[in-house]
């Protein structure tokens, strides 16, 4: 009987100790893209951006008064690791359209590429001219063929 119990302990020593780590190891993460520290991206980043205005030539109207009202509250953070989020505000959509997308300034800051989760088909993506970025308002233009926009964001 003895003998049973030292063969059983063994046995079960051994199977314990010559089990493998079932975790696998994680892969490593992608490198963030990282915005360089300037004063036009310091006034921009980790701020919660509203869209106030949107105009495109040839209709005098704002644009926002045409989103569906649970797009009209969204909220834009631009992110140091030129991650562009959108929020949802207090109303939300369903689907949802909080989304993440990429930004980024080109010609010394002069120019801002962006493409906006959910309002692509409003013609809000590409390159923008930053007409104005100051502590609570941003002023967007872009001139696509013979259509120009206007896209106005306050804090």
């Amino acid at each position: 009987m003895k003998n049973l119990y030292l063969i059983l302990l063994l046995g079960f020593s051994c199977s314990l100790f010559s089990c493998k780590d079932d975790d696998p190891t994680p892969p490593p993460s992608p490198p963030q893209s990282t915005i360089p520290t300037t004063a036009s991206s310091r006034l921009l980043v980790n701020k919660s951006w509203k869209l106030a205005s949107f105009t495109k030539s040839g209709k005098p109207e704002n644009l926002v008064t045409e989103l569906p009202a649970c797009q009209k509250d969204n909220f834009y953070i631009f992110s140091q690791t030129a991650q562009l989020r959108v929020d949802e505000g207090r109303a939300t959509c369903i689907p949802s359209t909080a989304g993440q997308s990429t930004w980024a300034f080109k010609d010394n800051e002069k120019v801002l590429n962006m493409s906006v989760p959910n309002l692509d088909a409003y013609g809000l993506a590409g390159d923008f001219d930053v007409d104005s970025l100051g502590a609570s308002v941003l002023v967007l233009t872009k001139k696509d063929g013979t259509t120009s926009y206007k896209a106005i964001f306050n804090l």
